[in-house]
């Protein structure tokens, strides 16, 4: 099963629309969302999906970043989908395949790129 994960900061007034639009056209049965910063470690929505996932599913984002303030929270995130045998796509940032940890290449940066590209 595709679970679907959408995310906005609480502080900007965005909405999750494009991204709930992204996620049901990628095939998505079920999708949380929620509005929490991403820094934030307590999401309950993201605890939920997580804890609805099963072996053979894959937890979908919009971005990388919706699911993760950081490289390191990603990397944590991801090895812990891989250890209960979960999947982990990004829409947006397409791969041949599901990403994996090992798939992932990265250049140096502890932080993701603001909105101005910058780190």
């Amino acid at each position: 099963m595709l679970i679907g994960y959408a995310r906005v900061s609480k502080t900007t007034g965005q909405d999750t629309g494009l991204q709930m639009d992204a996620l049901r056209k990628a095939g998505c049965e079920k999708i949380f969302e929620e509005a929490a910063s991403g820094a934030q470690r307590d999401r309950p929505e993201l605890a939920k999906a997580l804890q609805f996932a099963r072996e053979g599913d894959v937890l979908v984002v919009w971005k990388m970043d919706r699911l993760a303030r950081s490289l390191r929270q990603l990397i944590e995130t991801v090895e812990a989908l891989a250890e209960r045998g979960i999947g982990f796509q990004s829409v947006t940032e397409k791969s041949t395949r599901r990403v994996r940890v090992a798939d992932c290449s990265f250049t140096s940066s502890e932080r993701w790129p603001n909105s101005r590209g910058a780190f």
